[in-house]
């Protein structure tokens, strides 16, 4: 049986606007260096354990939400290449979970440690906490996206507001 896992990142900030750019596009809010895959649901991630980044397949689902949680199945699977051998696969559930204006994020879900039986060993001895380590991190870069892409989205619908022609021309007006 695959181990499980589960990491919590609280959201810093209005947790609702958060939640709109998590509903969003995927590029608004992955960690950078990012970049779509093949298919609308692929994406090329880098995950980081400490200093080393390995690219990996990462493949997102449409958000769901379910009471106060909105959530995306996320599975990965490594990029052919060196070190490939090396990072686990991974199915889960990324989730948002907002109460009130506070907003956390979530990961969970199972991995296949590499390296067949001798990996489940190195898995129960030491390389369970650099799987958590990692996925805090990547939760904490999502995080920071998810900062910056509030702003950025802000800024965009009010840019829009600004240049949409259907708006009513707003002349001068006197002070109440």
């Amino acid at each position: 049986m695959d181990p499980t896992i589960k990491v919590e990142r609280v959201l810093r900030g209005d947790g609702r606007d958060h939640l709109r750019a998590f509903e969003v596009d995927p590029l608004v809010w992955l960690p950078e260096l990012s970049r779509p895959g093949a298919t609308p649901d692929a994406w090329q991630v880098y995950l980081w354990g400490g200093e080393i980044g390995m690219l990996v397949d990462l493949r997102l689902g449409e958000p769901e939400r379910d009471g106060a949680v909105t959530s995306r199945s996320v599975r990965w699977r490594p990029r052919p290449g060196l070190g490939a051998r090396q990072i686990p696969h991974f199915e889960g559930e990324l989730g948002l979970r907002l109460e009130h204006d506070r907003g956390e994020l979530l990961l969970q879900g199972r991995y296949h440690p590499p390296w067949g039986p001798l990996g489940v060993l190195a898995d129960r001895l030491v390389l369970r906490r650099l799987a958590s380590a990692t996925l805090r991190q990547l939760l904490s870069d999502i995080r920071d996206q998810l900062h910056h892409a509030d702003r950025d989205l802000a800024i965009r619908s009010l840019r829009e507001r600004l240049t949409d022609p259907d708006q009513p021309e707003q002349g001068p007006r006197r002070r109440p």
